[in-house]
C-alpha cells in the first residue's frame, strides 16, 4: 500500500490521542463532498434538476455509504478521483490551466492512497499531449504540477529508494498478475454482459439482483452517452475518461472488486443523469425504484454507528466474561485499536497474561471455528489459536453480537505452547497499531 493513508492516520492519531474512530470521521466528511462534485460536473451537460436528482441517487447508494463511513486506504479515493475529473473537465472547457494544479495534485493524492487510481493515468497523459499540441502556452503549468505531485510522492519515493523499491516491485506483480478464480478478463463478452451490470447494481441498491438494471443502466446510458459525444466535444472527453478507465481493468488481471473499482463509482450516477436528461418522464419511477431496494439494503443491516456497535459488543462481554481476569487474542489486528477503546471505556472485565480464560476476537464464527489442522490464514494469529485449539481443551462461547468473537474457556495452562500471536515490532499496519496493546 502506498504511504499516504497511514500519514493521516498517524497525524490523527497524535490529534485526538489515537481513537480509533478519527479516520472514519475523516472519511466521512471528505467522501460527503463527492455528491457536491457529482454535481458541478452534471451541471457542465444537463439542467439543475436533473444534476441534484443523480447526485442524490450516488449520495444515497449504499455500497458508496459503505466505503464512506468506514476507514480504509482506499475510501477517499472517489472524492479524489471526482475532483480529478472536475478539474480536467473544467481546464478543457474554460480554457483556465489552473485546473491543471488541482487536477495533478488530486491524481497524485489518489493513487498515494490506493493503486488502483493508476488506471486514470492514461486519460491524464492524453489531456497531457493534447494540451501541449493545443495549448502550448500551458506547458509550464504542467510542469508545476509535475514538480507537485513529485512533493507530495516524495516520502513514498524515499522510502522505496531505501528498501530497493520492493513495493513499487509488488504493485507490479499484483496488477499484472493474472486473477481468474474470481472474475474473467474484460475481453470476454460475459464481462460487459453479467459483470459491469452486476457492479452497476452493487453500487445503485447495495446487492446484485438480476442483471436487468444494470444492463439497462449501462446499455440505454452508454448509446445515449456515445450519440451525445458526436454534438458535445466535452461529452466526448467525459466518454474518453470512462473508456480509458476501462481498458485499464485489461492491463490490471486482477480480480475486480468493487472496492478495486472505486475509479467507477461516479458512473452509474452520471450516466443515469444521461438518461433523465433523454427521458425526463423516467425519473420519478426511477427515484422511487432506487430509494425502495435502498431502503430494503438498509433496514436489513446493521447501523454505520461504531460507539454504538462498540457499546452492545461490551454489554455482551461484561455478561458474558462477569468479573473475571481474562487473556487477549486477536485473529485479526485490524480489531485491535477499536477494541482497545471499548476496554479502556465499557469493560468491566480486566486482562491479564495469568488466567486460563481466553477473549479471542474474531471477524465471524467462522474465523474462529474450523477444523483442528494448524495453518496461516492471513497472520500468525490464526495459526496461533489453531495451534491452541489442537493441544488444549475448551468449550466455546459464541457471541453474535455484530459478528463480535468467541470465547473460549480453556482447561490447561496456555504456556505449554511456545507461540505468541503477534509480536510488536514498531511497525503499523493499517489502522496504526498501538503499542501498549501488545503488553499482555
Amino acid at each position: 500500500m502506498p504511504p499516504f493513508y497511514d500519514q493521516i492516520n498517524l497525524f490523527l492519531g497524535i490529534l485526538t490521542n489515537n481513537n480509533p474512530f478519527a479516520m472514519k470521521w475523516l472519511i466521512t466528511i471528505i467522501e460527503s463532498i463527492t455528491p457536491i462534485l457529482i454535481f458541478v460536473i452534471l451541471r457542465m451537460f444537463v439542467d439543475t434538476e436533473i444534476a441534484v436528482l443523480s447526485s442524490i441517487i450516488y449520495a444515497i447508494s449504499p455500497t458508496i455509504i459503505n466505503y464512506s463511513v468506514n476507514a480504509w486506504n482506499p475510501n477517499m479515493l472517489p472524492f479524489f478521483v471526482t475532483l480529478g475529473l472536475l478539474s480536467w473537465l473544467k481546464y478543457l472547457k474554460l480554457k483556465k490551466p489552473k485546473w491543471i494544479l488541482i487536477g495533478s495534485i488530486s491524481t497524485v493524492i489518489a493513487i498515494n492512497l490506493h493503486y488502483q487510481a493508476v488506471v486514470i493515468m492514461p486519460f491524464v497523459m492524453i489531456l497531457f499531449i493534447y494540451s501541449i499540441l493545443n495549448r502550448k502556452k500551458d506547458w509550464y503549468w504542467w510542469f508545476y504540477g509535475l514538480i507537485l505531485g513529485l512533493l507530495i510522492l516524495s516520502p513514498y519515493i524515499w522510502a522505496e529508494f531505501h528498501n530497493n523499491f520492493a513495493n513499487t516491485r509488488e504493485m507490479y506483480v499484483f496488477f499484472t498478475r493474472e486473477h481468474s478464480h474470481f472474475y474473467d478478463r474484460i475481453s470476454k463478452p460475459m464481462f460487459i454482459w453479467k459483470f459491469i451490470p452486476a457492479f452497476f447494481e452493487k453500487v445503485l441498491i447495495g446487492v446484485q439482483k438480476n442483471y436487468w438494471l444494470g444492463r439497462l443502466v449501462l446499455f440505454l446510458g452508454g448509446i445515449v452517452l456515445f450519440i451525445k459525444s458526436f454534438k458535445d466535444k466535452n461529452i466526448r472527453w467525459l466518454s474518453i475518461y470512462f473508456l480509458t478507465i476501462f481498458l485499464m481493468l485489461r492491463v490490471y488481471k486482477g480480480d475486480k472488486l468493487d472496492y478495486y473499482l472505486m475509479t467507477l463509482f461516479s458512473f452509474p450516477a452520471i450516466i443515469i443523469a444521461f438518461i433523465l436528461d433523454k427521458w425526463r418522464k423516467l425519473s420519478i419511477f426511477l427515484i422511487l425504484f432506487l430509494v425502495y431496494f435502498d431502503a430494503i439494503f438498509y433496514l436489513h443491516n446493521s447501523s454505520f454507528d461504531n460507539y454504538l456497535k462498540v457499546q452492545n459488543q461490551f454489554k455482551t462481554l461484561n455478561t458474558l466474561v462477569g468479573r473475571n481476569k481474562v487473556k487477549l487474542l486477536f485473529d485479526n489486528p485490524d480489531q485491535i485499536n477499536v477494541f482497545a477503546y471499548g476496554l479502556k471505556h465499557f469493560a468491566k472485565f480486566e486482562i491479564t497474561n495469568e488466567k486460563k480464560n481466553i477473549l479471542e476476537l474474531c471477524d465471524n464464527k467462522n474465523h474462529c471455528v474450523w477444523d483442528k489442522i494448524p495453518r496461516c490464514i492471513d497472520n500468525r494469529g490464526y495459526t496461533f489459536m489453531s495451534l491452541l485449539k489442537n493441544d488444549q481443551s475448551y468449550e466455546e462461547f459464541i457471541v453474535n453480537n455484530n459478528k463480535l468473537s468467541v470465547l473460549n474457556k480453556f482447561d490447561q495452562n496456555i504456556y505449554t505452547i511456545n507461540y505468541k500471536p503477534y509480536r510488536y515490532n514498531g511497525d503499523h499496519g493499517s489502522d496504526l497499531l498501538i503499542k501498549n496493546i501488545y503488553d499482555w
